[in-house]
């Protein structure tokens, strides 16, 4: 699935702004960008297949091992702490609730902590993430979590092992769609 087809799970008061994301994905589908070697800017060819900038099992790998450093810490890395405060204190805002939430890849079990106790009302959470590792530390730091803190209540999760690039998500099924340093690693880019 396509960025904007992520963003086309997603439902709610933002769906209006679903058909400029369509028209503009239509506008680009011909274009794809390629690297000259003569010069150092990207080149839009029409064509083209998509370049591959991240090699994806590399990737996964590089996030099992980030997963087991992170494990051995105890706890979560006060720096992804602060950034993912800082992102979904931006729900805060919205009237909007979000029952059921996406968790793509990135600092997912620090999101994760940072939607329970129905934060922005989501009932429901989705966990997706490359690497197993990565989801059983989300796993154990959510058990870990909801030992700690018997009254916060923890959303309905389940654990999907899947690639950003290829997410299984039906247009609609979905409210929010969340990824915490993430993205920067996919290929789908314009």
């Amino acid at each position: 699935m396509a960025l904007s087809g992520l963003v086309a799970a997603a439902r709610g008061p933002y769906a209006a702004v679903l058909p400029i994301l369509a028209a503009a994905e239509q506008a680009i589908h011909g274009m794809r960008c390629i690297h000259s070697s003569r010069c150092s800017q990207m080149k839009d060819v029409p064509g083209t297949p998509s370049m591959e900038l991240f090699d994806r099992h590399q990737k996964a790998a590089q996030r099992d091992r980030a997963a087991a450093l992170r494990s051995a810490l105890h706890r979560p890395d006060p720096l992804l702490r602060h950034i993912t405060d800082r992102l979904l204190d931006r729900l805060e805002d919205c009237l909007a609730k979000f029952p059921t939430a996406v968790i793509v890849g990135g600092a997912g079990d620090v999101v994760a902590e940072g939607l329970a106790g129905e934060r922005a009302g989501v009932e429901k959470v989705i966990h997706i993430d490359t690497s197993p590792a990565m989801l059983d530390l989300a796993k154990d730091r959510a058990a870990a979590h909801q030992m700690r803190r018997h009254a916060t209540s923890w959303p309905e999760t389940s654990y999907v092992l899947g690639d950003e690039e290829q997410i299984p998500l039906a247009p609609s099924s979905v409210d929010l769609v969340v990824s915490c340093l993430g993205l920067h690693w996919v290929n789908d880019v314009p």
